[in-house]
């Protein structure tokens, strides 16, 4: 589902910065991503009507500054999407998920979409913050949006964001809660070839799974940058685990082995960074060194390429993330 939907660019070309992604279940509560609209009703509304699975993203026009916070100012939007049983369901979680959010923020405007009839929409002028939602077939979109204040106005914002991720859910299949249990895992085999060294994780979209582009942008802050580099190396698969101390290893299948050495040499070259020595072993390697690290973002990363995949690791200490390149490459190597 996250290859499925719409990333902050699709939206609006301001939209470069990721906020987040999380899955959303029936234990999930929505609000950690949803600014300005009532994440619990979400979740409370769409439980009892049989809500199977769904993911929440979130993406801004700043960058997010310490534990991910954001500018008062910045411009924000979030959207959520969730599978129900049937049509029947889908329809009225959506406008149960409207008359809740209306009751539990009462001053709200209605806004008119006139080429989505079905979808109800409202915003608060106070706030600056919109949201609207959606049935589509088995599927419920909510958008929710905050500090849209150009000419357009939200309208305008929220008619875009339902061009583009209508036509990707309609290309999306409903699955049943048996096709659900029976989805491959890891079907590319990439997840095996990851660094893992705690062996920690779970099937899940936080921390071990496989997607391809638009799903790995849904994982990464600065997705402006990630799109342009991902996008040359015609990258088309790739891995990401992450462990309870936030050491995150992907592996990235790109077009070719020449596309491979150049996404090497560049993928670690953010802003910011300061080169940093390469482990010996891999002949294709190069690290760097984040000077605004903190206890989500390791102080060093180091990425090796083997034929037409790259990999990155990361550690507190420049040894420990050479030590992890060089298990990295290993793994590829005696892998492929």
């Amino acid at each position: 589902m996250a290859d499925q939907v719409v990333t902050g660019q699709e939206i609006d070309p301001r939209f470069t910065w990721g906020k987040g992604a999380i899955p959303v279940s029936g234990g999930t509560n929505a609000s950690q991503l949803v600014q300005g609209a009532n994440g619990p009703v979400l979740k409370e509304i769409a439980k009892p009507d049989g809500m199977m699975y769904g993911i929440a993203v979130a993406t801004s026009d700043m960058k997010p500054g310490e534990y991910g916070r954001l500018p008062p100012n910045a411009a924000t939007a979030t959207v959520v999407v969730m599978q129900f049983p049937n049509d029947t369901a889908a329809d009225r979680a959506a406008t149960e998920i409207e008359a809740a959010d209306l009751a539990d923020t009462p001053g709200q405007n209605p806004l008119d979409l006139p080429d989505y009839p079905r979808a109800h929409a409202h915003w608060n002028p106070n706030d600056s913050i919109a949201v609207s939602t959606l049935a589509r077939g088995s599927y419920v979109v909510t958008l929710i949006l905050g500090n849209i204040r150009d000419s357009g106005g939200p309208a305008a914002v929220l008619h875009k964001t339902y061009a583009d991720q209508i036509p990707l859910l309609d290309a999306l299949r409903p699955l049943s809660m048996e096709e659900i249990l029976r989805l491959p895992y890891d079907s590319d085999g990439l997840l095996d070839r990851t660094l893992n060294t705690a062996a920690w994780g779970d099937p899940s979209f936080e921390n071990q799974a496989t997607m391809a582009l638009r799903g790995f942008l849904h994982r990464v802050d600065d997705q402006d940058r990630y799109r342009k580099l991902l996008t040359e190396a015609g990258m088309d698969r790739a891995a990401l685990t992450q462990d309870a101390s936030y050491h995150t290893s992907m592996v990235i299948r790109t077009r070719d082995e020449q596309a491979a050495r150049a996404l090497t040499a560049r993928i670690v070259q953010v802003p910011d960074a300061a080169p940093a020595d390469s482990p010996i072993g891999p002949p294709y390697s190069a690290c760097a060194e984040n000077k605004n690290a903190d206890f989500t973002h390791k102080r060093f990363r180091c990425a090796v390429g083997y034929r037409r995949y790259v990999a990155t690791v990361d550690g507190d200490q420049l040894r420990d993330a050479q030590q992890r390149a060089d298990a990295q490459y290993a793994l590829l190597a005696n892998s492929l």
